[in-house]
């Protein structure tokens, strides 16, 4: 029971604190930004490939007590909302392309934002598309 309700406060949680914004190209992303003003820093960090049903944001806690701003991108896209790779579906690109607008967007509001990706194998894919 304890269990299941740390799980729903969680989901709560997120739930508040996400943002969605729809992009140039139509997509609508949904993103969780934790700040902190007194970082230069941004990481931006992709969601992992769900086991089982849809996406959700990891590495949270992991990463609670590294001191930057954090960027949680969740890839809620495809079948059940279980993720596409950040790419696209359908053989499109859009996803990535959206998900490199909103990168982009967000170091542009903050010039004092050096990016660093906590995945490195997705950033591999998404670098070589773009």
């Amino acid at each position: 029971m304890k269990k299941e309700l740390r799980r729903w406060m969680r989901k709560g949680y997120f739930y508040i604190k996400q943002k969605r914004q729809k992009m140039s190209n139509g997509i609508t992303l949904t993103f969780y930004m934790k700040e902190n003003t007194e970082s230069e820093d941004l990481l931006v960090i992709y969601s992992a490939l769900p086991v089982k049903g849809s996406s959700v944001y990891n590495y949270v806690r992991t990463l609670d007590d590294v001191n930057c701003n954090k960027l949680y991108i969740l890839d809620d896209f495809g079948e059940n909302r279980a993720g596409v790779f950040y790419l696209g579906e359908n053989g499109t690109m859009d996803v990535r392309d959206a998900v490199k607008e909103l990168i982009t967007n967000i170091q542009k509001k903050q010039k004092k934002f050096s990016i660093h990706f906590f995945r490195e194998h997705l950033k591999a894919v998404l670098l070589r598309f773009i």
